[in-house]
């Protein structure tokens, strides 16, 4: 055959910019680990498309895609976004197959993950989030020497793609009694920090408000972020810096008074429909805020709420 009797033809190709990382959850009992893929695509939208695809049947392992904060979520299997103006990335990964009694302490599930084309000048890290709350200290995925993190079934985790606050976030308290809250997410060694400068400080314990009553924080536990705390400290001071990032400020009202406290500073307004009365507070007494006035981060607001879980976004756009 000669080059004469081949037929022209035209191939487009086209070359799209993005990353794709993936995340393996082996829950025992399953005949093979579950695999969810995820990342950035220049051409993704934030809301379905073709990049990605909803969870086959019979996974223990899940990505929750959220489109609001009314609606319930996408339950898929990969799920990639556009890359974000602000080089945060974020998703939800719900994962079950422990029963109705596992959970905190239940079985071990183990993660695994291929993150070797996430871009060196970000981080890829999990949070553990328990009713929208983020708990306990963040992993840094790359800074785990073996490569497996042992996780309870039947528990739900924040990924964050992101770049570290190099500056970090300084809480500031005057003399007495200081209604605040942490804005960052930070890991073991950030929280260690914190413990450390609290020590210093004089703090005379941490407080803060669960299932109607007051709870003293473990010194040594993670300050969790958009909860409120009571913190007595001896002196003026300014704590840090706390290194880390920002948690997405939604928070999962519950019936009756929430201890809350916005990841940066932002005009207060509740869902249509949502009934609620909002509070700040200091040594010299208690102000009702109105819809529209500015809520500070690094401060604790009251949130009295007369209607069921109402998930609330304390941060700006």
């Amino acid at each position: 055959m000669c080059s004469s009797d081949l037929a022209e033809a035209t191939v487009a190709v086209d070359v799209v910019a993005g990353v794709s990382m993936a995340l393996s959850v082996a829950v025992p009992g399953a005949a093979a680990p579950d695999l969810l893929v995820f990342g950035e695509i220049a051409t993704a939208a934030n809301g379905l498309d073709a990049w990605d695809e909803f969870a086959e049947p019979g996974l223990s392992a899940h990505l929750l895609c959220y489109d609001d904060l009314v609606n319930p979520p996408r339950v898929l299997q990969r799920d990639f976004r556009s890359v974000p103006a602000d080089g945060i990335s974020r998703w939800r990964v719900q994962i079950g197959g422990g029963g109705a009694e596992a959970g905190a302490g239940g079985a071990a599930v183990d993660l695994t993950w291929d993150i070797r084309v996430a871009d060196v000048g970000r981080g890829v890290f999990v949070q553990q989030i328990v009713d929208e709350q983020p708990v306990g200290t963040m992993y840094d995925l790359r800074e785990l020497e073996n490569g497996v993190l042992t996780v309870s079934a039947n528990s739900e985790w924040e990924i964050v793609y992101a770049a570290v606050a190099e500056a970090g976030y300084f809480l500031r308290c005057k003399s007495g009694w200081n209604l605040v809250g942490m804005p960052m997410m930070s890991t073991a060694a950030d929280a260690e920090d914190l413990a450390k400068a609290l020590e210093v400080a004089g703090a005379n314990g941490i407080w803060y408000w669960d299932n109607g009553r007051y709870r003293l924080q473990r010194r040594v536990a993670a300050v969790s972020p958009e909860r409120g705390y009571w913190l007595y400290s001896a002196v003026d001071t300014e704590l840090g810096p706390i290194r880390g990032m920002r948690a997405d400020g939604v928070v999962l009202l519950k019936l009756g008074w929430n201890l809350v406290s916005p990841v940066n500073e932002c005009k207060l307004q509740l869902p249509v429909g949502a009934s609620a009365t909002t509070w700040q507070g200091d040594n010299a007494g208690y102000m009702q805020l109105r819809t529209g006035m500015v809520l500070q981060e690094g401060r604790g607001y009251w949130v009295f709420c007369s209607q069921g879980e109402v998930r609330v976004q304390f941060a700006s756009e």
